[in-house]
């Protein structure tokens, strides 16, 4: 390529154009890299998310089968307190994990792997909206109770609406999920046995969703532990410098 000069400055000085910068001859991280501090925070998103939905779900009340709700009100009126701590955090969790998937899917991208990991996130997102909207219906089922409701009377009129929102959440979540763990082998960021443990707690996690037991929330939520934190340490290492032309 011929330099381009112009007059009273030396050809030597000229710089390369844009793209030379994103071939990769500049020096540093590759176009949409992002800065360690950004990395650091991502990977500690992906950590911590699935910790925080865990750490939800297991504080709330067991109830064997979510499909008796008179073993659902009796949950909630024997401690009010526990009931909207932990379906508050559980809600909180869910938007983490939906923070956390875009940073994986973010540093999936920085590794050339762009037709999975950016199917996944529109899905995960929407799935995570979703779910969080379950424990926002129960928090409200509570404060229709502690109004002089009874729990589960309103528990019985909230359910043609409870039930679609599960499962909606659940299948839109299934298909980002799976999307993610598709991205992933693709990637091929872990090793072969890592990337199979992966996938295989993201296909547990998924599938949970779709059932109404204590359970199987149980399960899937750490499952989800088991299937992002491998992916923590991704997100914190820095990409590798698209090489430039020999």
């Amino acid at each position: 390529m011929t330099a381009t000069t112009s007059p009273g400055r030396p050809s030597h000085t000229a710089r390369p154009s844009p793209s030379m910068r994103s071939a990769g001859y500049a020096r540093g991280p590759g176009p949409g890299s992002w800065s360690r501090p950004r990395r650091l925070l991502g990977a500690a998103i992906v950590a911590v998310a699935p910790l925080v939905l865990l750490g939800g779900i297991l504080y709330h009340p067991f109830i064997a089968d979510l499909r008796h709700k008179h073993d659902v009100a009796a949950a909630l009126t024997a401690s009010t307190t526990r009931w909207s701590i932990a379906h508050l955090v559980a809600a909180v969790g869910s938007a983490l994990v939906a923070l956390a998937f875009l940073a994986v899917a973010t540093a999936l991208r920085q590794r050339g792997e762009w037709r999975w990991s950016g199917r996944a996130v529109p899905f995960v997102v929407v799935g995570s909206t979703l779910f969080a909207l379950l424990p926002a219906m129960e928090i409200g089922v509570l404060a229709a109770s502690l109004a002089g409701a009874d729990a589960e009377a309103v528990l019985i009129e909230l359910e043609p609406w409870f039930r679609p929102v599960l499962l909606g959440s659940a299948a839109v979540f299934a298909v980002g999920v799976a999307c993610a763990a598709r991205a992933v082998v693709r990637a091929k960021v872990l090793g072969r046995a890592l990337t199979a443990v992966v996938v295989g707690a993201l296909a547990v996690t998924a599938v949970s969703r779709f059932l109404p037991f204590g359970a199987a929330l149980v399960v899937g939520a750490a499952a989800l532990v088991v299937g992002l934190l491998p992916l923590a340490g991704t997100v914190a290492a820095r990409p590798p410098v698209p090489a430039g032309p020999g």
